[in-house]
Formats: structure tokens, sequence, C-alpha cells
């Protein structure tokens, strides 16, 4: 018996070691983990370049102004009761930050005049050059246009309003942004927008991302490409794709999918392999000149979007809206099913009819 209880005892050793072991394998490559009560910002404050934070669960009351390349990491998924969620905003602005399974959930009503600078209320705000913004949440951004009209509230913004300086390079995935509003009234409103793509970029990847329940007294985009009021270049080389966009809506505008807002360039974007769900325009293009790639998208129909014909001129299409100021959108061949559903993989045969 004795052998059977030494067999036993190293067997639950062995055991032990290997659990720890696990542990530490995951977050040995932590050089700070920050726990529950204490300050994100001011290990980000003391940090050096190339250093990981780690931060474990808990709820952090504070806005983040990241100014150093270091990489931000939750240790637990950002959608689970162990996330590690920020009550605040998260500002990045160094080049080669990386922010990854963070919850950012800000408490309270935010308005211009709480941001810095004035800037329109966020939830995370990249200024810099090959940032990257990955497996995060975003979600409860609420607005006051009642009070501030003509703002926009937005969940992830990506901004460069320097037209000497274009911020490049950078990704944006697989984030989910739920439930921003912006309150208002008719005659005083502003927007939504869950992820926005604004100013003198070149080189942002915005893909796989889920966005739901966006809405505004005025105007709600799931995601868009605009411009700034200041530099009023557009982006180049924005990628959209394998984002699941579903219930976006708005009071006095249209609720839309994927814009083409203010002088930006259509085709500087590429719009493929969406899911448009729940939405009554799935694109809108602005660009009076320039044709937006919107092909192998599911428009929220298997017959497509409502744009689709028959060759005698009937409607065929039952999905979501296209908004076209004259440039033009090319949405053909269009997807039949979801993207990741089984049969998602093959797009629908270009329907070769009237547009």
């Amino acid at each position: 018996m004795k052998w059977k209880q030494a067999v036993l005892i190293i067997g639950i050793a062995t055991g032990m070691v290997v659990a720890m072991s696990g542990l530490v394998s995951a977050s040995d490559h932590c050089d700070e983990t920050v726990e529950d009560g204490e300050s994100i910002q001011s290990v980000i404050d003391g940090a050096s370049t190339g250093d990981v934070i780690c931060v474990d669960s808990g709820t952090f009351e504070e806005d983040l102004t990241i100014d150093t390349a270091v990489t931000i990491e939750g240790l637990n998924a950002p959608d689970g009761s162990d996330a590690a969620t920020v009550d605040g905003t998260v500002s990045i602005e160094a080049e080669g930050v990386t922010l990854q399974q963070i919850r950012v959930e800000p408490t309270g009503t935010l308005t211009p005049d709480l941001m810095p600078h004035n800037v329109d209320p966020f939830g995370i705000r990249v200024t810099a050059s090959d940032v990257t913004v990955a497996n995060n949440v975003v979600t409860g951004i609420t607005g006051d246009a009642a009070n501030h009209p003509w703002r926009a509230v937005n969940g992830i913004q990506v901004f460069n309003g320097d037209a000497q300086s274009p911020v490049t390079d950078i990704v944006i995935h697989d984030n989910t942004v739920s439930h921003l509003n912006n309150d208002g009234t008719t005659s005083a409103y502003g927007g939504a927008a869950a992820i926005k793509v604004q100013g003198v970029l070149d080189g942002v990847d915005v893909a796989g991302n889920t966005v739901e329940n966006i809405d505004s007294a005025g105007w709600s985009w799931g995601i868009v490409m605009t411009t700034t009021g200041s530099a009023g270049i557009s982006p180049e080389d924005v990628t959209v794709t394998r984002n699941t966009i579903d219930s976006v809506d708005a009071d006095v505008l249209t609720g839309t999918a994927f814009g083409v807002d203010g002088d930006s360039d259509a085709e500087q974007a590429t719009v493929n392999d969406n899911n448009f769900l729940n939405v009554p325009v799935g694109v809108e293009n602005k660009d009076g000149n320039n044709t937006l790639d919107a092909t192998n998208n599911y428009w929220g129909h298997a017959s497509g979007p409502s744009e689709r014909t028959s060759p005698s001129g009937q409607q065929i299409g039952q999905g979501a809206d296209i908004v076209d100021h004259g440039g033009g959108v090319d949405w053909q061949p269009f997807r039949s099913s979801p993207v990741g559903q089984a049969a998602a993989d093959t797009p629908a045969p270009a329907q070769r009819g009237p547009r």
C-alpha cells in the first residue's frame, strides 16, 4: 500500500507542477501585470518600448493614453465575466502599439467637453502608425446630441488631420463594437459610427469585426470612411472584409452598414465578403466620381440587394438598399448566404440583367 500512496503523491505533485507550469506559460510573456485595484495608466507611464503589459480581470475606472510602443493585453476573454474592463476611453498616440483582449465600456454619457481637445466621443482612438487593435470589445457608449448637435460618437476611430504626414499600417481585426447610442431630437441631432476611418491615412485593414446595435437620432454608420474638416484628404488603401454588421439604425437619416462619406475617394476602398444584416442601407457611396468595389457581400437576403432587377426591370433583390450619388457601386457578384456559413464561400452568379 505504501508504494501506491507514494505513486499517488508523486502523481498529484506532478499534476500540480504541470498545472502551475501551464499558468506560468500563459503569462510568462508579460513584462508587467496589472491587477484589479491598480492603475493601467501608471504602468504605461513607467513602461519601456516593447513592453507587454498584461491586465488581469477587473474594472479599471480611468481613461488611458498609450504614448509608448507597448502591448496592452487582457489575460481573459473580453466578452466574459472575468474580462479586463476599462471604464473610460483609450487613446493610442504612439507608433507600434498593440491593444488586444480589452473590454472598453465607459459608464455615463460621453460629450465632447469631456474628451481631449474637444474631439468627438470615442471608445478607442488611434492617431499613430503601425497600430493593431484586435479582439477587443467596445460597448455601451452613450452620447448627448441634444446638447451637442452635429457631433458623433465613435466606437473605434482611426484619425489623422495632418496633411503632411499620413498615418499608415493600421489593423482593426476581430473586435466587437456594440450598443452605441447618440440621443437627440429631430432638430438637434448627431451621429454614431462603430468603426470610423477618417483623414490622412494609408493602409487600414478592417477585418473580422462584429458590429451590432448602433443607433442615433441623426445618422448611423456601421463602418465609414471619411475625410476631416481640416485636411480634406481621403484615406487610402482601406480594406473592409469579413465583417458582420447587424442592426444599424437612425431617426432622421438612414442607418447604413458601410459608407464612403465626406470627400473620400471610393476607389481607395474595397468592401468584400461582409454580412449586412438588419440594416436599411448596405452601402452608400457619396463619391460622385468614383466607383466603390462592394462585391461578394451578403446583403441580408439570398436574392441580393434591392438594386437587383430582372431583365424586364422587375425588382428581384430583397436585401439591403444601395445609395449611390453618381460614382457607382459595383455589387456583383453577391453572396446568397452569410459569410461564415457553409455555402457562403461560393458567391451567387452575377446578375446580368438591368441594374
